[in-house]
C-alpha cells in the first residue's frame, strides 16, 4: 500500500479531530483529517484496514495473498496467476476508496522463495 511520508490516507473519525486541529496565525481553525504516522497505533490502523478490505475475498485468495505490515504479498502458481491475483487485490483495496493506492513500482514480480527468504524481517514484520 502506498502512503505519504508523514500520514496514512485513512480518515480520522469525528471524535478524534480535536487532537489534529490547530489555529493558524489569522485565527482560522484547521483540522487535519488523515492519520499522522507518528500517532499511536497508526501503523496498526493501516494494517487492520487492509485486513478488513481483503477479508471478504479470503475464500477466493486462499493462502496466496497475505499481509505483512503495509505490504500485500501475492503468490501465484505462474506469472499469469500472479497478475490475476494482483489485479484482484488492487481492485479490492482501491474500490470505494479513492484515498488508497497500490505501489506497483515497488513490487517484486516473478521472484522465487530464495529471494523472499533473504528479505530483511522488517519487510515481513
Amino acid at each position: 500500500m502506498w502512503s505519504a511520508p508523514h500520514f496514512y490516507l485513512l480518515m480520522l473519525s469525528v471524535d478524534k479531530w480535536e487532537m489534529c486541529s490547530f489555529n493558524d496565525e489569522c485565527g482560522r481553525a484547521w483540522v487535519f483529517r488523515f492519520i499522522p504516522k507518528d500517532k499511536s497505533y497508526s501503523e496498526w490502523s493501516a494494517q487492520q484496514w487492509l485486513i478488513l478490505r481483503l477479508q471478504p475475498y479470503k475464500d477466493i485468495f486462499g493462502d496466496q495473498v497475505f499481509i505483512a505490515r503495509n505490504l500485500i504479498m501475492v503468490m501465484g502458481t505462474d506469472v499469469k496467476d500472479v497478475r490475476r491475483l494482483g489485479e484482484e487485490v488492487t481492485w479490492a483495496v482501491q474500490t470505494k476508496s479513492w484515498r488508497l493506492e497500490m505501489g506497483f513500482w515497488r513490487s517484486f514480480v516473478n521472484v522465487g522463495s530464495a529471494f523472499l527468504e533473504e528479505l530483511d524481517e522488517r519487510w515481513l514484520g
